[in-house]
């Protein structure tokens, strides 16, 4: 079958349709007893994800869906049936548990440790009195998981749901959620799709706070350790020591490489200047991030 895109440009990944006469593509228990190959119009051959959307009367497969990097495919493909299925390596693993209340025991990148306990979190704000005064009180909630399955897997990616409800030290249930980790092929990023319902009292318990949480190694010298947030208006982006200083002074070409991400590995005179200024210098040891209104952080 030959599609072509109806856009311009497209990016990042893309899920299209292809429908199979009757018989052509037959299936087992659900699965097609062929792969799927896409060829673009250079003729060169692109990685996707296939899955079955819907059956003739005599259980062949009827439509079929396909994902695959929009980059890759161009204006023009080809799909068409294939006996060789492909194989993949994954750069990123994860370690999930059930019957826990993390989403991930812990992620690694090619075999290093990026992130370790990774919790649903809810922070609800309740009015109280106190002296007869009107004060605010925060109630915190962690993430109960009560059921994983994975949603979907194949050549390019891997899609994990769950499925629980927000606790409190009082066992008090709040808030249930719906959460999809997507997991890439050869890419070293975790998206997650956050769902919750809201089932609160709307007179008392205000959403203060909702969120992932997860702790994440961190090593090496001060100046070289980063703290970035991303929304839809940029990249606020610092480093935890800016190397900034007049007395004495840090040449501005190492405060320009830091800025920009790049690793330092100071010798000579200015790690001496450097390793002066640390001793002085105080650090940011805590960042947040907070939303004050519907288009402001």
């Amino acid at each position: 079958m030959r599609l072509h895109n109806i856009r311009s440009e497209a990016t990042g990944y893309t899920t299209w349709g292809c429908m199979w006469k009757k018989g052509e593509c037959a299936t087992i228990n659900g699965i097609p007893q062929k792969g799927f190959a896409c060829r673009n119009e250079k003729g060169e051959e692109v990685t996707m994800q296939s899955r079955v959307t819907a059956f003739w009367q005599d259980g062949s497969a009827k439509w079929t869906a396909h994902t695959a990097d929009a980059a890759l495919l161009g204006k023009e493909i080809e799909v068409s049936l294939t006996d060789v299925q492909g194989s993949v390596a994954w750069m990123l693993e994860v370690c999930i548990t059930k019957n826990s209340s993390c989403l991930l025991d812990k992620a690694a990148v090619n075999g290093k440790m990026v992130m370790t306990s990774v919790q649903p979190v809810l922070e609800l704000e309740e009015p109280v009195m106190y002296d007869g005064e009107t004060a605010k009180v925060t109630r915190k909630y962690t993430g109960q998981i009560e059921k994983i399955e994975i949603e979907e897997q194949g050549a390019l990616q891997a899609i994990i749901k769950y499925e629980g409800n927000h606790v409190s030290a009082q066992g008090v249930h709040k808030i249930p959620f719906i959460i999809r980790m997507t997991i890439g092929m050869n890419g070293n990023d975790l998206k997650f799709s956050h769902t919750f319902l809201y089932d609160g009292d709307e007179e008392k318990d205000y959403l203060k706070g909702l969120g992932i949480r997860f702790n994440a190694p961190i090593k090496g010298e001060l100046y070289n350790r980063h703290v970035k947030f991303t929304n839809a208006h940029g990249v606020f982006h610092e480093g935890l020591v800016p190397l900034v200083s007049w007395r004495p002074r840090v040449p501005q070409g190492i405060y320009d490489r830091q800025i920009q991400g790049e690793l330092l590995e100071l010798t000579g005179t200015d790690k001496e200047i450097v390793d002066k200024v640390l001793q002085d210098t105080p650090y940011w040891s805590e960042y947040s991030l907070c939303q004050d209104s519907a288009s402001h952080y």
